[in-house]
């Protein structure tokens, strides 16, 4: 049991970056779910501000651009972050960069396309995954809650986005910006993974393969889809409610 009091004597805000694809409406709920439990501010980041590109960019600008965001709403540079999906490369580089300043991370089922593997099989696969999401005839909205959820007949009520039209062409930007990365990056910051064994995305292995590297605490979600925001936002803020308390 958190204690309440504990929470109120805190101020360091949390972090959230969803992975570029598909909708954001759901993360609205999920932001003020976090905000009632750890009594903080919460930003939402969105990698969809860097669409279209009208320069070329990697991911150590984005860092800048939402730590300055950070800053601007929070007026500090210290933070927890959450990153789901490809979002979990963001979060690798920000406490890279600013080991000091972040004080705690949970990926939810990363995507991360490390140099040795840049071709590997399963990055292929997940690809064309999102060309057949993305460009096949039928109902767009539909496949994207298929592959992103284990329950898509529990969303039928969120609103029409227009999200999710780009949402190849945002894909093969970030494509295109995570292969410049260099290999995957070690944490300095105490990180959590939160994975699904029902990911119908992305392979909930690598998520499995980087605590063993690593030696991080892993909690998987029995049930749940790729996106476990979407599926269980109070199972993810319970679990970040944890991790952020006990690293403040």
């Amino acid at each position: 049991m958190v204690d309440d009091n504990h929470l109120l004597n805190h101020n360091v805000p949390i972090a959230l970056i969803r992975g570029g694809l598909g909708e954001r409406y759901y993360w609205d709920y999920f932001k003020q779910i976090v905000e009632k439990r750890l009594n903080r501010q919460v930003l939402f980041l969105d990698i969809a501000v860097f669409f279209p590109f009208e320069k070329n960019i990697d991911v150590v600008e984005m860092v800048d651009h939402f730590r300055q965001q950070l800053f601007e709403h929070t007026h500090q540079y210290h933070c927890h972050l959450l990153g789901l999906s490809f979002a979990a490369a963001i979060v690798l580089r920000w406490q890279d960069l600013f080991s000091d300043e972040v004080i705690s991370a949970s990926l939810i089922n990363p995507v991360l396309l490390d140099r040795q593997y840049r071709w590997h099989v399963k990055s292929l696969l997940y690809l064309l995954k999102v060309v057949w999401m993305s460009v096949c005839p039928g109902n767009t909205r539909q496949r994207w809650f298929n592959m992103h959820s284990a329950w898509p007949s529990l969303h039928d009520q969120l609103p029409e986005s227009r999200e999710l039209s780009d949402s190849f062409s945002q894909l093969i930007s970030l494509f295109k910006i995570l292969f410049k990365e260099p290999s995957i990056l070690k944490p300095h910051v105490p990180i959590q993974l939160l994975v699904s064994r029902h990911d119908r995305l992305a392979n909930h292995q690598v998520s499995y393969s980087l605590a063993e590297s690593w030696k991080l605490p892993l909690f998987p979600h029995l049930s749940a889809g790729h996106d476990i925001a979407l599926d269980d936002p109070r199972w993810v803020c319970e679990k970040l409610t944890d991790w952020v308390t006990r690293n403040d």
